[in-house]
Parts: structure tokens; sequence; C-alpha cells
């Protein structure tokens, strides 16, 4: 009778402890999920303006159809995601894009006709601990003006004209950005191209270095250096 009642103990304790261990491994998977973002592409809810000191004439962004339809006239500016991306949990960014026309005169080496129907911009900043004392004094002082954090690297994945060599193009206007040539040429223009990206691995093969924890993801289209006017759309995206 005490073993029957032993055994039976023991089974339940058993039960409980799976069960105990069950909960945990599943919440582990939902938060994991939980960090992964498919962004609900039904109004301009959740994006903010992002100009710079070139953008005297702004892109217009638009969202229609699950889409974002973007519209540069002679001009340059970009939106945001407010919803940081950290790339060590979420590594993988996957999105179609489309364009009504490459660039022709446009380079994307030449900080004179510096232009692209569109960009997928993810835009780094540097881990706080990272930081040297006197960076972190500039940092609060670029806060108080700006306020935000000022980017510290930034990857651009590009539809542009033509290819080009090596793995990366240096940024016209700034060490801080390299570009990756996603497309180029006209002869997917009018057509979806669909790309997955790993962010923590492009990161490390172009800087060399591990990526900083925080990021934000931006979309840019600017025709201001070339005086063109072109059209472009993006949907699907993901970042998990």
């Amino acid at each position: 009778m005490i073993k029957k009642l032993l055994k039976t103990s023991y089974n339940a304790d058993c039960r409980i402890t799976l069960t105990f261990i069950f909960i945990i491994i599943s919440s582990i998977g939902l938060a994991q999920m939980m960090d992964a973002q498919t962004l609900p592409l039904t109004s301009m809810a959740g994006w903010k303006t992002m100009d710079t000191p070139k953008s005297t004439r702004m892109t217009d962004y638009q969202i229609t159809d699950g889409r974002i339809h973007i519209q540069s006239d002679q001009s340059h500016s970009g939106i945001t995601w407010q919803t940081p991306i950290n790339i060590h949990k979420t590594p993988i960014l996957s999105f179609s894009w489309k364009v009504s026309a490459i660039i022709a005169s446009a380079n994307i080496a030449n900080k004179a006709i510096d232009d692209a129907p569109i960009r997928v911009l993810i835009l780094f900043t540097e881990d706080t601990a990272r930081k040297s004392f006197a960076r972190r004094q500039i940092d609060k002082l670029f806060l108080w003006i700006y306020d935000k954090l000022p980017y510290d690297y930034s990857l651009a994945y590009v539809w542009a004209n033509r290819a080009h060599e090596g793995p990366y193009v240096e940024g016209a206007y700034s060490h801080k950005l390299r570009s990756i040539v996603l497309d180029h040429g006209d002869v997917h223009v009018g057509q979806w191209r669909t790309h997955r990206i790993n962010l923590y691995q492009d990161f490390k093969r172009i800087y060399g270095a591990e990526p900083p924890q925080r990021a934000t993801m931006g979309i840019l289209s600017d025709t201001d250096n070339t005086d063109t006017q072109v059209s472009a759309w993006i949907k699907s995206i993901q970042i998990h």
C-alpha cells in the first residue's frame, strides 16, 4: 500500500515537473515570437518622417492596399518605423518591392548624383556600454537638441541603376553608410522582387564587428540630385 502511494505520488510529481518544463519552453518560444514583427501596412501610424539637411522637397509616402506607395519628384526624404529592432534576436528582414523605372543618370557611388528609387535602411545606434564617457556626453547633447540619438552605422539595401563591384558601396555622404545593391537595371522594372536578408550576418561581414543591439528600419526614395521623378512600392515587410 505504501509503495503504491509512493509510486502514485512520484508519477504525479513527474507530471507536474514535465508540465512546468513545457510551460517554460512554450513561454520562451512565445517570447521569441513576440520579438518578430510583421509590419501592419494599413495606415501611416507607426511611421515617422525622416528628413535630412538635403530634404528641401519631401518624397510622398502613402499606404494603400497593404503596400507603401512612394512618389519621389525631385525630392529627398524617408520614413522610419518607430518600433526598434534587435537583430541579435530577429536577424531576418524580408520584403517585396517594385519600381516604375530606374534613374538612368544616377550613381550611388557619386555624391553629385546619389539617387535611387528605393532604399531600405537599417540604422544602428551604438550600445551605451560600448561608448566612451566623452561620447556619452555628446549623445546627451544630441538627444537634447534633436530628441533622438545619432546613428552610428547604417546599412542601405538599394535598387540601383547599375551593378557595383565589391560587397558594398561606401556612402557618398557618410562613411557610416554602406549600401548593398539587391536589384539593378531595368530588367525587372514594374515587377515585384522579393528579398530575404540576414541583417546580423551582413553587418558582421561589412563592418567586421558585432552589431549593436538597437536598430531602426527606414525607407528612403530620393531624386533631388538628378531632378527626376519615379514611383516605387514596398509590401510584406517582416522582421523575424
